[in-house]
């Protein structure tokens, strides 16, 4: 079954997604679906995974098996 969500994206996160997706010519909606079922599989396989991660943390190559690309960029509140 396939449910319909309302996701609010700031602009920057929204167009930065549509990019990556159209670069991997897929769309928006199947792009965030890979990068959400990359993340899932890492938490599942990833005995520590309870302590709620940054999605920063799951691997590259975890995501490149997903057929998706993670956008990495500082956080204001990650320690340095």
């Amino acid at each position: 079954m396939i449910r319909t969500i309302t996701l609010r994206l700031p602009e920057e996160i929204r167009d930065s997604a549509r990019r990556h997706a159209a670069t991997d010519g897929v769309s928006m909606n199947t792009w965030l679906i890979r990068l959400i079922d990359a993340e899932i599989s890492h938490r599942a396989t990833n005995p520590d995974a309870d302590s709620a991660p940054s999605p920063a943390t799951v691997s590259a190559p975890t995501i490149r098996q997903a057929g998706a690309r993670v956008i990495r960029r500082a956080r204001p509140d990650a320690a340095p």
